[in-house]
């Protein structure tokens, strides 16, 4: 049997004690699960053009060197993707599946 704070009511087990800091880590109730092969499109359809595109792009301002163009480009990829892609992608699809799901469950006369 899980115990619950007593503050929030919220099983222990879901917060995180840091810095004496209590933090919930339990999902919002209305978040639906992206599926992770979703995600994994997404990602394969957004690499593509930035590896084809930055390591030319970012090619012709560095000397003749390829693994000194590898890991610039790469330094460019990852966060475009980590902190531009993934969480717009994941913003829509959260807006979307929510919206979705409002219009399911509303009655019409």
């Amino acid at each position: 049997m899980t115990q619950l704070s007593q503050s929030s009511g919220i099983p222990k087990s879901n917060h995180c004690y840091c810095s004496k800091r209590r933090i919930n880590k339990s999902k919002p109730n209305n978040s639906q699960p992206i599926s992770k092969h979703v995600m994994a499109l997404i990602t394969f359809l957004a690499l593509l053009p930035l590896v084809y595109f930055i390591p030319d792009l970012v090619g012709q301002f560095l000397p003749d060197i390829k693994w000194l163009n590898v890991t610039v480009a790469v330094g460019f990829i990852v966060p475009i993707i980590s902190y531009i892609v993934i969480p717009t992608a994941r913003l829509v699809l959260i807006r979307e599946l929510n919206s979705r799901g409002n219009t399911r469950h509303s009655t019409t006369p």
